[in-house]
């Protein structure tokens, strides 16, 4: 076969692109129908149904082969190719050009292959040696060759082979061959063939013979065929890249299709389409199950509508040709499937022509009935919390009549019912007094009229105070115990009714009646909540107006009793002070109540007073002491009266004062004793000061009376040798008893204590008098049946001989503290029983308990949760949250309160707030976290709402001190007005000191009125505040000295909350009025220059040695080149008022100051802040 048979290369180009073509075009088809299917699911199922087997055989082909997982490089030929089409190209070009050729996987194996020679078939393949030749030829021989090439080589059978490789995306696959002959320029060395024939057994006729028959080709006949060959490796390599890329296509569509599936039904979102074309109507299995509807029956528009609940069909009908009129159709319905209503929501996209006529839909649907009926839930949670947070807040502005109506409205509508009533119970449970009803009851009845009802008489409505518990009749016509209704009275067909018990009695009833549906248990804790609330609000209004008349008679003592009368926790921080106090001490309660004596008497002064209050709460003892003290009036002596008093444990907590000015007495003493001469004139007058001494003495004991009457503490004491018992007025008062009576002696004293309690308390009193401690809590029974709690504390005093002479001591009345401790106990009870959700975790995570709380927080029951990680609850925000929370209690820390965001099953978001504390076994070893969560959703958002509520009530609350402390202003300008047009020194000088107090209530009114003007935060910003201070003193001071300048160097933005602002403000008013009126006398010229700035924050050692961050320091310097302050007068030691006052102000800022004379006068302060 020479080159003259062969067709021409160009003739050969053109069949085979033909044939390529039509592959092409068939795999561009599916690829478009992949593209399709993406857009449009139910259509490509459809067009895969309708494809031919070819295209199905290989489609499943590469789908099964070519998955996602597998890379190019880890795929056989075979694999990716379509063996019978390419095999027919091969057989087409074989017709024309009768070359040899083969496509080979880099194995070695012939996976096509066509003209191929007898002396290779017959000869060469069938020897295992040469075969082994052919092999090695097929691999080892053709490797190497880049892409689009090809190599020309003698196989080691000595016949030529040319090959050329297959490339995919990047890998050799494999190799087109052609081969088995001889170029036509060359000699056939047969010698070497014979040789061949002889060395490996093969007939050498025959074998000969095969030779004979191999191609002799022209070089330019192989080059052209090559050139073929490298154009059909290019187009098999780029259609092999392409099958793979669509059987990923096919296998991604798959999963898509699946995914979208379990999509809709975990979602319960169904979908349908709509060919108007076809007229075919097609659902997902989802939209069956949704509408109830089986799969395969026929589906039409009126087969959803007779889905439609009869009084949605009408809208979802008008909806639906409105829809078909371009408007959007997006509406929410009911359907009725199996018997029951669903909610769903219907989303359609509808597709028109140009004559607005339907071509394609698509729609989907979402039961939502699980969100109806939570909307519906929630409705009724808002009511009830929205009302009794109404009922809370318009409480203080009601009337107890339009306080009863308000909580009976809000009652009738949380329990959504159509009448009710309230009504209180008589003291005995024999009456109801009528009080009220609502507009619906009172409609037509006339049973309205206020009076009282015996209970005996009333039908089943008061059968919740017979019963003590809440009653329902949601048949009430059926109901028992029936006696009629009041004339015009409205029908009722259901009814329910709660009462409030305190102390085992009904105190009030609540009914409702007549809601819809029948009322349950929720109605009956919602309408029990209105009902408890109302009675604790009457019942806080029955306090507070007890608490009102205590407080008018306790400020009437305090405010007209002359002894300074005063009140100190146990920190000896001072809590409670009369006028007569503050009067004493030259003081404003604002300077003296919450701080200790250090804060308002100088170091020494206050070290001794707070030694003495040391020793009275250590000792546990009342006392008598004279104390000095330096005041505005100069140095006073104080005769103090000093005594503990105790909580409900017999703790002390604190202490109680009366202080007497026995300055003038001590005086006069020391007068008598200079006075020994005029003896008789010396008498009249002690007897004179005894005289006063006495009747002070008295006071000071009708003080004490009082202070015990204010604190209910009475005092005793019981001569054992005499039998004679002394009681205080209190203690008659506690009692119930008569002061004008003797007191009761002691087997009459155990007829008061409560039966119950009488062996405890005689045995108590015996182990006393044998030398144990007594102090002891035990009840009381007064004439009028009335029971107390008291607190009894008391010491046995003794002679040398260890015989018990006499017992004193003191009784509390503490039966409010008792009432308070057992609020607390219900109270505690009440969030032990609280509705938090509690769960238990593993130490990996995993749910090991979840109780029905946490299932109706978060939405999953038990049984999907037990063994599941916790971390199903959190939300994409807060990923990984609960791994390192469960780390830091692993670490030892126990997280309370930690507010976080939380998903519940359905995904909403919730706010939450969770405790986490250890769990340990009996060995103490860590073995699980428990969680105690709440939800707090709706308190975030009332929080939100308070917290503006809070900004504008402290803006309320610095306008008023700022108006009240102007008025104290005006007021001493008023008074000051008295001395103004008086000449004596003594007068100016009372007029300076007004002048000075009013310039120290304006340094703090300023702050007030700064703060209110500022945008809602606590803290002042000192700068501009300091600025109207000082202009302030200069308006007020310069007067005649208009060349006196200010010069101010103050650094801005600088912040301090009230404890640090009102002491620097008034050191700033001291020491700049101090230098305009008298640094510059004689109108000399001058300047004060202030200057205020910031240091960088330090580190200092704490108690354990290790560093830790203060706040910044500060440093205010006020200076004057003025005449200079007097030598005499220095810091340490000084009488005058305002250096004291500066002292005492710097140390209340934890500061230190310093004076320099250099020129003029500077005071250095330096002090620190948060």
């Amino acid at each position: 076969m020479g080159a003259s048979n062969l067709p021409e290369k160009d003739e050969l180009e053109i069949q085979m692109q033909k044939r390529i073509a039509e592959l092409e075009k068939a795999n561009q088809d599916l690829r478009a129908e992949n593209m399709a299917l993406n857009r449009d699911i139910t259509k490509h199922k459809r067009a895969e149904e309708e494809s031919g087997q070819n295209e199905q055989h290989f489609g499943l082909k590469l789908e099964n082969n070519l998955s996602t997982s597998r890379k190019a490089e880890n795929l056989e030929l075979a694999e990716i190719i379509d063996i019978q089409a390419v095999q027919s190209i091969i057989d087409d070009f074989y017709k024309f050009a009768h070359i040899t050729m083969a496509l080979l996987d880099l194995k070695g194996n012939v996976l096509i292959g066509v003209g191929w020679q007898d002396i290779c078939t017959k000869f060469h393949r069938v020897h295992p040696e040469t075969c082994k030749h052919c092999v090695e030829s097929d691999t080892k021989l053709s490797a190497g060759v880049p892409p689009g090439e090809f190599k020309l080589y003698r196989c080691k059978n000595n016949m030529w082979d040319i090959v050329t490789p297959i490339i995919v995306d990047g890998h050799h696959i494999g190799n087109i061959f052609s081969g088995q002959f001889f170029f036509d320029d060359e000699p056939v060395d047969y010698e070497l063939f014979r040789t061949q024939a002889r060395k490996y057994g093969f007939n050498e006729e025959k074998y000969i013979a095969a030779l004979e028959k191999v191609p002799r080709l022209s070089r330019e006949t192989v080059e052209n065929s090559m050139s073929f060959f490298m154009k059909l490796a290019n187009m098999l390599s780029q259609l092999s890249h392409s099958n793979i890329k669509l059987a990923q296509s096919l296998e991604e569509r798959n999963t898509l299709v699946d995914d979208l599936d379990r999509a809709q039904a975990v979602g319960n979102v169904g979908s349908w389409r709509l060919n108007a074309h076809k007229n075919e109507l097609t659902w997902s299995d989802e939209n069956h199950r949704i509408f109830g509807i089986p799969k395969g029956t026929p589906l039409t528009y009126e087969t959803f509508l007779s889905t439609v609940h009869p009084d949605d069909r009408e809208y979802v009908n008008k909806e639906w040709e409105e829809g078909l009129k371009g408007k959007p159709y997006d509406i929410e319905h009911r359907i009725i499937v199996d018997g029951k209503i669903k909610w769903v929501r219907e989303k359609a996209y509808l597709e028109l022509d140009k004559d607005g006529a339907v071509v394609n839909g698509f729609g989907i649907t979402q039961d939502i009935t699980e969100r109806r009926q939570a909307e519906h839930q929630l409705s009724n949670e808002l009511a009830r919390a929205t009302g009794l947070y109404e009922l809370y807040t318009r409480s203080s502005n009601l009337s107890d009549r339009e306080l009863y109506d308000f909580a009976l409205n809000q009652a009738v509508k949380v329990t959504d019912s159509m009448i009710g009533f309230f009504h209180l119970v008589s003291e005995d449970e024999k009456e109801i007094i009528l009080t009220t009803w609502n507009q619906e009851a009172l409609r037509s009845c006339t049973a309205g009229n206020e009076g009282h009802y015996p209970i005996e008489k009333a039908g089943n409505w008061v059968d919740c105070v017979r019963l003590k518990r809440p009653v329902v009749y949601n048949d009430f016509p059926s109901s028992p115990n029936q006696k009629g209704l009041p004339a015009g009275h409205a029908a009722v067909k259901r009814f329910m009714s709660v009462p409030v018990i305190e102390n085992g009695k009904v105190r009030i009833i609540f009914g409702v009646g007549n809601k819809v549906d029948e009322y349950d248990d929720r109605d009956v804790m919602q309408l029990q909540l209105v009902a408890n609330e109302l009675h604790k609000i009457m019942k806080l209004r029955r306090i507070e107006n007890e608490v009102r008349e205590s407080e008018a008679f306790l400020r009437d003592i305090m405010e007209n009793v002359s002894d300074a009368i005063f009140v100190k926790d146990r920190e000896a921080r001072m809590i409670l002070a009369n006028p007569a106090y503050y009067r004493l001490i030259g003081k404003s309660p604002e300077e003296v109540l919450n701080k200790t004596v250090a804060d308002f008497h100088p170091p020494e002064i206050a070290r001794k007073l707070a030694e003495g209050d040391k020793r009275v709460m250590e000792a546990g003892k009342g006392t008598t002491l004279e104390e000095r003290i330096f005041t505005s009036h100069g140095w006073r002596i104080l005769q103090t009266v000093k005594a503990p008093y105790y909580d409900g444990q017999g703790n002390i907590i604190g202490l109680i004062g009366a202080a007497r000015d026995i300055t003038e007495r001590r005086q006069a003493e020391e007068a008598l004793k200079k006075a020994h001469d005029s003896l008789e004139k010396l008498v009249e007058e002690r007897t004179a000061e005894l005289e006063k001494s006495y009747n002070s003495l008295k006071e000071s004991e009708k003080s004490l009376s009082e202070a015990q009457k204010i604190a209910h503490i009475g005092n005793w004491d019981w001569n054992l040798i005499t039998g004679k018992i002394w009681w205080s007025n209190e203690l008659y008062r506690i009692f119930g008893l008569n002061p004008q009576e003797l007191p009761p002696a002691y087997g009459e004293f155990l007829n008061y204590i409560h039966p119950e309690d009488r062996c405890y308390v005689d045995e108590s009193v015996k182990q006393a008098l044998n030398g144990k401690s007594y102090s002891i809590d035990n009840r009381i029974v007064l004439d009028n049946g009335e029971n107390r709690v008291i607190h009894v504390q008391a010491e046995v005093v003794i002679d040398d001989k260890n015989t018990p002479i006499r017992i004193k001591g003191t009784t509390q009345d503490i039966t409010e503290r008792k009432k308070a401790e057992e609020k607390i106990r219900i109270l505690a009870d009440a969030v032990e029983s609280s509705n938090d959700a509690i769960v238990t975790e593993s130490l990996d995570g995993n749910i090991t308990s979840w109780n029905k709380t946490a299932e109706d927080i978060y939405g999953y029951s038990a049984e999907e949760t037990l063994g599941k990680n916790v971390s199903i609850l959190e939300p994409e925000s807060v990923k990984g949250e609960i791994n390192k929370i469960i780390e830091r209690v692993k670490q030892g820390e126990k997280i309370q309160h930690y507010k976080t965001l939380r998903q519940k099953k359905d995904g909403t978001i919730i706010n939450v707030s969770i405790t986490y504390s250890p769990v340990f076994d009996a060995s103490g070893k860590l073995m699980a976290i428990s969680a105690i969560a709440r939800d707090i959703t709706e308190q975030i958002n009332a929080e939100r709402l308070l917290a503006k509520a809070e900004e504008a009530r402290k803006k309320e609350i610095h306008h008023r001190i700022k108006n009240n402390l102007q008025v104290i202003s005006s007021l001493l300008d008023l008074q000051a007005e008295k001395f103004r047009s008086r000449g004596s020194a003594e007068d100016l000088e009372v007029l300076n000191a007004f002048r000075e107090s009013q310039d120290r209530v304006m340094s703090i009114a300023f702050i007030h009125k700064e703060l209110h003007e500022g945008r809602g935060t606590d803290k002042l910003n000192f700068s501009p505040y300091l600025k109207r201070l000082v202009e302030n003193l200069f308006q007020t001071y310069k007067l005649g000295n208009l060349d006196i300048s200010l010069n101010l160097d103050v650094e801005e933005n600088i912040f301090f909350d009230t404890d640090i602002a009102v002491p620097l403000g008034m050191i700033i008013n001291e020491l700049v009025s101090n230098s305009l009126k008298y640094a510059f006398p004689d109108k000399r010229t001058g300047e004060i220059q202030i200057k205020l700035f910031s240091e960088e924050a330090i580190s200092e050692p704490d108690t354990r040695g290790e560093l830790f961050k203060k706040g910044k320091r500060y440093t205010l310097i006020i200076s004057d080149n003025g005449i200079g302050i007097p030598k005499e007068i220095n810091l340490e030691n000084t009488e005058t008022l305002g250096v004291q006052l500066v002292n005492i102000l710097v140390e209340q800022l934890d500061g230190q100051v310093e004076l320099k004379r250099d020129n003029g006068t500077e005071f250095v302060i330096s002090f620190g802040a948060e």
